[in-house]
Protein backbone atom coordinates (compact mmCIF):
# COMPACT_ATOMS: atom_id res chain seq x y z
CA UNK A 1 0.00 0.00 0.00
CA UNK A 2 2.82 2.41 0.87
CA UNK A 3 4.55 1.63 -2.42
CA UNK A 4 1.38 2.32 -4.38
CA UNK A 5 0.39 5.49 -2.47
CA UNK A 6 3.85 7.02 -2.79
CA UNK A 7 4.56 5.59 -6.24
CA UNK A 8 7.85 4.05 -5.14
CA UNK A 9 10.22 2.70 -7.76
CA UNK A 10 11.74 -0.77 -7.33
CA UNK A 11 14.88 0.46 -5.57
CA UNK A 12 12.81 2.51 -3.14
CA UNK A 13 10.50 -0.44 -2.50
CA UNK A 14 13.46 -2.66 -1.67
CA UNK A 15 14.98 -0.02 0.64
CA UNK A 16 11.69 0.61 2.47
CA UNK A 17 11.08 -3.12 2.84
CA UNK A 18 14.50 -3.54 4.45
CA UNK A 19 13.86 -0.60 6.81
CA UNK A 20 10.49 -2.03 7.87
CA UNK A 21 11.94 -5.49 8.41
CA UNK A 22 14.66 -4.01 10.63
CA UNK A 23 12.01 -2.04 12.55
CA UNK A 24 10.03 -5.23 13.10
CA UNK A 25 13.09 -7.04 14.46
CA UNK A 26 13.94 -4.17 16.81
CA UNK A 27 10.32 -3.90 18.00
CA UNK A 28 10.40 -7.60 18.85
CA UNK A 29 13.61 -7.11 20.85
CA UNK A 30 12.05 -4.22 22.77
CA UNK A 31 8.87 -6.22 23.41
CA UNK A 32 10.81 -9.24 24.72
CA UNK A 33 13.23 -7.30 26.94
CA UNK A 34 11.83 -7.81 30.45
CA UNK A 35 14.31 -5.31 31.91
CA UNK A 36 12.55 -2.35 30.26
CA UNK A 37 9.84 -0.63 32.30
CA UNK A 38 6.49 0.27 30.74
CA UNK A 39 7.27 3.96 30.31
CA UNK A 40 10.74 3.29 28.94
CA UNK A 41 9.29 0.71 26.55
CA UNK A 42 6.87 3.30 25.17
CA UNK A 43 9.71 5.79 24.71
CA UNK A 44 11.81 3.19 22.90
CA UNK A 45 8.91 2.36 20.58
CA UNK A 46 8.41 6.06 19.84
CA UNK A 47 12.12 6.54 19.18
CA UNK A 48 12.11 3.48 16.93
CA UNK A 49 9.13 4.85 14.99
CA UNK A 50 10.77 8.28 14.66
CA UNK A 51 14.01 6.71 13.43
CA UNK A 52 12.10 4.52 10.98
CA UNK A 53 10.28 7.54 9.57
CA UNK A 54 13.57 9.43 9.16
CA UNK A 55 15.13 6.48 7.34
CA UNK A 56 12.15 6.07 5.02
CA UNK A 57 12.05 9.80 4.28
CA UNK A 58 15.73 9.62 3.29
CA UNK A 59 14.73 7.19 0.51
CA UNK A 60 11.93 9.39 -0.85
CA UNK A 61 12.01 12.25 -3.33
CA UNK A 62 10.53 15.65 -2.44
CA UNK A 63 7.11 14.92 -3.92
CA UNK A 64 6.87 11.61 -2.06
CA UNK A 65 7.94 13.26 1.22
CA UNK A 66 4.97 15.62 0.96
CA UNK A 67 2.62 12.61 0.93
CA UNK A 68 4.40 10.68 3.70
CA UNK A 69 3.69 11.97 7.22
CA UNK A 70 2.90 9.06 9.54
CA UNK A 71 3.66 11.13 12.65
CA UNK A 72 0.95 13.72 11.94
CA UNK A 73 -1.34 11.97 14.40
CA UNK A 74 1.03 12.93 17.27
CA UNK A 75 0.58 16.62 16.48
CA UNK A 76 -3.18 16.47 16.97
CA UNK A 77 -4.10 17.68 20.45
CA UNK A 78 -5.92 15.02 22.47
CA UNK A 79 -9.37 15.71 23.88
CA UNK A 80 -9.21 17.28 27.35
CA UNK A 81 -10.57 14.13 29.02
CA UNK A 82 -8.52 11.68 26.93
CA UNK A 83 -6.08 9.57 28.93
CA UNK A 84 -2.61 8.77 27.63
CA UNK A 85 -0.84 5.44 27.69
CA UNK A 86 1.38 6.86 30.41
CA UNK A 87 -1.71 7.65 32.53
CA UNK A 88 -2.91 4.09 32.07
CA UNK A 89 0.50 2.70 33.07
CA UNK A 90 0.55 4.80 36.25
CA UNK A 91 -2.82 3.41 37.27
CA UNK A 92 -2.11 -0.23 36.41
CA UNK A 93 1.56 -0.58 37.42
CA UNK A 94 2.07 -1.78 41.00
CA UNK A 95 4.17 0.58 43.09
Amino acid sequence: MLARNLELNEAQQAAVKKILEQRQQEALRIRQDASISGGARIERFRALQDHTVERIRAVLNEEQKKKYDPLAVRRVAPASDQKSVEDWLKVTTPQ
